[in-house]
């Protein structure tokens, strides 16, 4: 039911209602119910506090929406379903890794141009060593 309100089948689309329908299965461990709030609140859809309380994220989990979704997707990780695991896995890791690119994005943009330099550099060096010992040897024999 809760995509039948999401998706809005036969123009009702209902934000709420998919909502209260995913907390309710989700609160029995269904995973894809725990995805999909997950996605609602990157999408900006807001959730109520009763919902996320339902679902099992704390008071003291609620401070932002990078601890809101790591929770949330790692619930949707540890299901006894499999199936879940790797579109759960690749979502933390996702909203793991846009958490460190704005907290540290100016040295994470600084320390790709150093290694992007450095790589070049090097792999020149080695092109330039490399055609050079071979025109020595060719020119000696």
């Amino acid at each position: 039911m809760g995509d039948y309100y999401w998706f809005g089948c036969q123009a009702h689309r209902d934000v709420e209602k998919a909502a209260n329908y995913y907390a309710y299965s989700a609160a029995k461990g269904d995973p894809q119910a725990i995805f999909t709030i997950g996605m609602m609140i990157e999408e900006g859809v807001p959730i109520s506090q009763n919902i996320l309380h339902s679902v099992g994220v704390t008071k003291q989990l609620r401070k932002d929406n990078t601890t809101i979704l790591t929770t949330l997707y790692s619930k949707c990780k540890e299901s006894k379903r499999t199936e879940a695991y790797l579109p759960c896995t690749i979502a933390l890791l996702r909203v793991q890794l846009m958490d460190i690119w704005t907290r540290y994005h100016i040295w994470m943009k600084l320390s790709s141009i150093i290694g992007i330099a450095v790589f070049t550099t090097t792999t020149f060096y080695t092109a330039h060593h490399h055609f050079r010992l071979r025109r020595q040897t060719t020119d000696t024999v």
